[in-house]
């Protein structure tokens, strides 16, 4: 398909009244300006006007905006294109100089930002080890003003079609206020994220569902015919919530025979694989006093680095849920609709269910939420769940006499 290039048209006096005369087209067009080399005033499908400067350097294309029309004045306009084209005939407006406006020079300068308005470090952390993987590679050298949606596509779309959807949709999450920051500084003339919708994981992938509590006591009870490290890291999910790196990737040295510490930090293991194995908001550990089958199961597996594993392998959970299923085909019951995590997110339900009041203990939605060391809407300030640690203990205790009466 031929590219469209933008339609140039050429005008000696641009002037405020002049301006007002051109009107919107199907096409984005530009008006040269006849008094400043390299000025151009941009006219937008939707009728917005606004200056941008324009010019080979090093045999490059250098764009620049200034602003939209009338914010920024004819007047102010050629004062800074003439500064541009003093720069540009001088050899000071260098590739080295375009090259910092770059979309990856662009997106670490909004991450900077964002970290400064007390965003959290480990967010932005993962927002760029995001970009450093499925964005950077594709458009990080690329000019801010030059990216359109087909760079957008070449992003999203692989994702999508390696069926990583939801892995498209973080990214997207991610991307989308990079470039509505272009756009309202005047960078970029529109958003290039604005056809992409968002992946729906309910139409594309069967939904999770909470199990009831008998269904957990048929999980933790077919997990007997588990490989002993599949079997207790799963017991340990049920009885604590972890999440199931932080069950399968338990370590030795952060258990001291009550309670069993989550790190915050990610490490990485003897392979070279990283993980993180809090998913804390605070950046700091967690510390789990753990209930008498909680205990029984650690120290039945405290012979090496790890509790269930001698390598701990970013791929080990793949054969956990088949091998799960199994057992609990071979005592004669089929779960639907369920996975690892599921697991985790049902005991956060059992938890603030009317089956622990009537048990004799009643934990409220937000109590639940620091259990599972989520963030809730109602708890904007971050917290330590270690401040909680006497709470939490009861609410383990309570949740192991339910599940295993």
């Amino acid at each position: 398909m031929p590219v469209v290039k933008k339609k140039i048209v050429l005008t000696k006096n641009v002037t405020a009244a002049t301006i007002d005369k051109f009107k919107p087209r199907e096409k984005e067009y530009l008006l040269a300006d006849g008094v400043q080399r390299h000025l151009y005033l941009v006219v937008s499908p939707k009728g917005v006007k606004s200056w941008q400067f324009k010019a080979k350097v090093d045999g490059d294309h250098f764009k620049k905006r200034f602003g939209k029309w009338p914010i920024m004045s004819i007047d102010k306009a050629r004062e800074k294109a003439k500064l541009l084209n003093v720069a540009r005939d001088t050899g000071q407006l260098t590739t080295e100089k375009v090259k910092t406006n770059t979309f990856e020079a662009f997106a670490e300068e909004f991450l900077a930002d964002k970290q400064r308005e007390d965003r959290g470090i480990k967010t932005i952390h993962e927002y760029r080890k995001t970009l450093k993987g499925h964005v950077y590679p594709i458009i990080g050298c690329k000019d801010v003003a030059d990216i359109t949606r087909a760079d957008i596509d070449a992003i999203i779309n692989p994702l999508r079609d390696r069926k990583k959807g939801v892995m498209s949709n973080r990214v997207l999450a991610i991307l989308r206020p990079i470039i509505k920051n272009a756009v309202a500084r005047d960078i970029l003339a529109k958003d290039v994220t604005g056809h992409v919708r968002k992946f729906n994981e309910a139409k594309n992938k069967t939904s999770r569902r909470a199990l009831s509590i008998d269904e957990l006591r048929l999980v933790w009870e077919a997990a007997r015919h588990l490989p002993d490290g599949q079997r207790d890291g799963i017991r340990l999910i049920l009885l604590t919530g972890l999440r199931k790196i932080e069950a399968f990737a338990a370590r030795t040295a952060d258990y001291d025979g009550k309670t069993l510490t989550i790190p915050a930090a990610e490490f990485t293991d003897r392979r070279g694989h990283t993980f993180p194995v809090s998913h804390a908001k605070n950046d700091r550990p967690h510390p789990l006093k753990l209930g008498p089958k909680g205990r029984a199961i650690l120290d039945a597996n405290k012979g090496g680095e790890y509790f269930f594993a001698e390598v701990v392998h970013k791929n080990m959970f793949h054969e956990v849920l088949p091998a799960l299923k199994a057992a609990l085909a071979e005592d004669g019951h089929v779960l639907e609709t369920f996975d690892i995590h599921a697991l985790r997110t049902s005991v956060r339900t059992a938890i603030t269910s009317d089956a622990m009041r009537a048990h004799g203990h009643r934990f409220s939605a937000d109590e639940g939420s620091i259990f599972m060391n989520h963030k809730r809407e109602h708890l904007t300030e971050i917290y330590d769940r270690g401040d909680h640690r006497g709470m939490i203990e009861e609410m383990l205790a309570a949740w192991e006499s339910l599940l295993l009466p």
